[in-house]
């Protein structure tokens, strides 16, 4: 009972919180073939074939391994927290490789390298 919203052993004493992906259509296929916890709610498919994905979990800090996982092809959308700290690693990985980012977020558009160079 006590595990029964982490994403896989992280405590905590606060209410779940609901994280919101959104997956490029490149891994749709791939993000339906899984259950990936027992909170999430059925994935919704856009207009453009990508899939937001929600789950209410204990502590979304937890997930950064598994969201780093995917790469470019997905982005969090919600909590707000958990999509800074992937834009404060992005930023300093595209750095490491010689990209710096100049430009400032748009609010909850994407701004992923496809939208920069279009697909």
């Amino acid at each position: 009972d006590l595990l029964a919203d982490a994403w896989g052993v992280w405590y905590t004493d606060s209410e779940p919180v609901e994280v919101v992906l959104k997956f490029h259509p490149r891994v749709v296929r791939r993000v339906k073939e899984t259950r990936w916890h027992r909170s999430e709610a059925p994935p919704e498919e856009q207009p453009d074939g990508s899939l937001l994905w929600r789950a209410k979990i204990a502590e979304p800090q937890e997930m950064l391994p598994w969201i780093r996982g995917w790469g470019a092809d997905v982005e969090v959308l919600a909590p707000k927290i958990l999509r800074e700290t992937l834009t404060g690693e992005a930023k300093a990985m595209a750095e490491v490789y010689g990209w710096y980012v100049t430009s400032k977020p748009t609010g909850t558009e994407s701004s992923t390298l496809d939208d920069f160079f279009g697909e």
